[in-house]
C-alpha cells in the first residue's frame, strides 16, 4: 500500500513538473500580449503619421502673411473620407484642401459642425479608400490624471510634429469664454463639453489634431491653449473622444447635433446666499429663471419670479426659486 502511494505521489510530481513550464509560458505570453498594446513613441508616430492631415485653402491671397494662412490639423475618421477637426480650425473660405504628410492634396468640403463642442467634419473628394487610414477612438472616460498622451499636428505650418505630455486634469471647464452666438443668444462654445487639460505643447496649427494615448487611440481633439499670447504657456485643452463618438455621427448624417438642455438660469448656492436664505446647507443650484416652454418649465421647475430678492455683496439675487440638489440621483 505504501509503495502504491509513493508511486502515485511521484507521478503527480512528475506531471506538475511537466505542466508548470507550460502554465508559466501561457502567463508570460498573456502578459506580452497585453504589453504589445502599449506603443513606444516612435511606433505610435509611425502608425498615426499618415492619418493626421493639414487643413488649408486652395489659393491663399498673394498678400497673405504667415499669421493669415491656415495651417491647422485634423485626422482621418473613417474609410469614407471624413476628416474630424476643430471647428475653429476650419477656414472661412469654401475652397478647402486636405494635405497628407506624403504631400498628396485633395479638395474637401465642410459637411457638418457643432459650435458648442467645437467639432467639425470635412469630406474629402475623390480619394481612394486604400489611402485612408482611420485612427481608432479610445474611451476618454478611462483616462487618468498623470497618464501619458501625445499630440500630432502642424504647429506653425510644420507638418507631422509630435509633442508629448501628461493628463493634468479631467472634466475641466475652461477658465475663459470665447464670445459666440447660437440662435441669437450669447453663450460659451464649451457649454456642456468639459475638456481634458494637459501639458502637451500645443501651438497655432495644432488645433483640430488628435490627442492620442500610448495605444495609438484618439482620446481627444486639441482645440485650445490657455495663454495671453495665443501660443503654448503650459496648459492646453482637448475635446474628449467620447464627445466625438456621440456628436460626429450626427454631423456626418445631418450636418448638426442637437444638444440636450435643461433651460434654466441660476447659480450655485454660496455661503452668503445660504445665509441670506436662512439655511446652513450650501449644496445645490438655485434656479432664478426658466426658458419658456423648455424642459425645466415643462417638468414644473420654477424660478424666483419677481419676489423675495436679497442683496448679497451688492447684487440683488432672487431666492424664492427651486433648488436643484441632484439630477437622476446624481448630486
Amino acid at each position: 500500500m505504501e509503495e502504491r502511494i509513493s508511486v502515485f505521489v511521484f507521478l503527480v510530481a512528475a506531471v506538475f513538473m511537466i505542466l508548470s513550464p507550460l502554465v508559466f509560458n501561457v502567463r508570460v505570453d498573456a502578459q506580452r500580449s497585453e504589453n504589445t498594446s502599449v506603443l513606444s513613441l516612435p511606433e505610435l508616430y509611425k502608425r498615426a503619421e499618415n492619418s493626421v492631415v493639414q487643413i488649408g485653402v486652395l489659393e491663399p491671397t498673394l498678400n497673405s502673411t504667415f499669421d493669415d494662412l491656415p495651417f491647422d490639423s485634423g485626422f482621418v475618421y473613417d474609410k469614407e473620407g471624413h476628416i474630424v477637426t476643430s471647428l475653429g480650425a476650419v477656414p472661412d473660405e469654401e475652397d478647402l484642401v486636405i494635405s497628407f504628410l506624403n504631400g498628396t492634396v485633395y479638395n474637401a468640403t465642410l459637411i457638418g459642425s457643432d459650435y458648442l463642442s467645437d467639432l467639425a467634419v470635412l469630406s474629402i473628394h475623390d480619394i481612394p479608400q486604400g489611402k485612408l487610414n482611420p485612427l481608432p477612438l479610445g474611451n476618454s472616460s478611462e483616462l487618468e490624471v498623470g497618464e501619458q498622451v501625445v499630440a500630432i499636428g502642424n504647429p506653425f505650418g510644420i507638418s507631422g510634429v509630435l509633442t508629448e505630455g501628461a493628463i493634468g486634469r479631467l472634466e475641466v471647464n475652461m477658465p475663459f469664454e470665447q464670445e459666440g452666438e447660437v440662435d441669437g443668444e450669447q453663450i460659451s462654445p464649451y457649454l456642456g463639453i468639459p475638456s481634458i487639460l494637459t501639458d502637451v505643447p500645443i501651438n497655432p496649427g495644432n488645433s483640430g489634431g488628435p490627442l492620442l494615448n500610448v495605444k495609438g487611440e484618439v482620446v481627444g481633439i486639441n482645440n485650445a491653449v490657455y495663454s495671453s499670447t495665443g501660443e503654448f504657456a503650459g496648459i492646453s485643452f482637448a475635446v474628449p473622444s467620447n464627445a466625438i463618438k456621440k456628436i460626429v455621427p450626427s454631423l456626418i448624417a445631418v450636418g448638426s447635433y442637437s444638444h440636450p438642455w435643461l433651460g434654466i438660469e441660476g447659480r450655485d448656492i454660496t455661503p452668503q446666499i445660504a445665509e441670506a436664505m436662512g439655511q446652513n446647507d450650501t449644496s445645490g443650484f438655485l434656479v432664478e429663471d426658466t426658458a419658456p416652454g423648455g424642459p425645466a418649465e415643462i417638468a414644473g421647475i420654477r424660478g424666483h419670479g419677481t419676489n423675495a430678492a436679497v442683496n448679497v455683496e451688492g447684487e440683488e439675487i432672487g431666492i424664492s426659486g427651486d433648488i436643484i440638489v441632484a439630477i437622476d440621483g446624481q448630486e
